[in-house]
């Protein structure tokens, strides 16, 4: 599950890498500038993450049960026909 945290440069990082990050130099990622070693919980990010991981997972649920079985969106056996990467040059007369 994501942790997400503000360290003390103002920036929200994965709790777990911003915690590599002190036990090593302690510098931010971002502004190379020392860090304190107190986060803070980021509940708004979290949040965030929790109802975009719910949406993501309901859209998945939905292209799923509208394939089928086979895995197919549109029900066509065929391939769609493959587009010519070459340019047709317009020609002004």
């Amino acid at each position: 599950r994501a942790d997400p945290v503000v360290a003390s440069d103002g920036n929200s990082y994965e709790r777990a890498a911003i915690e590599r990050v002190l036990r090593g130099d302690g510098l931010s990622p971002l502004t190379r500038q020392p860090l304190e070693r107190t986060l803070f919980p980021n509940r708004a990010l979290k949040r965030r993450i929790e109802e975009y991981e719910e949406r993501d997972l309901q859209i998945a649920a939905m292209v799923v049960a509208a394939t089928g079985e086979r895995g197919e969106a549109s029900g066509s056996a065929e391939p769609a026909p493959k587009r010519s990467r070459t340019r047709r040059s317009s020609q002004v007369t």
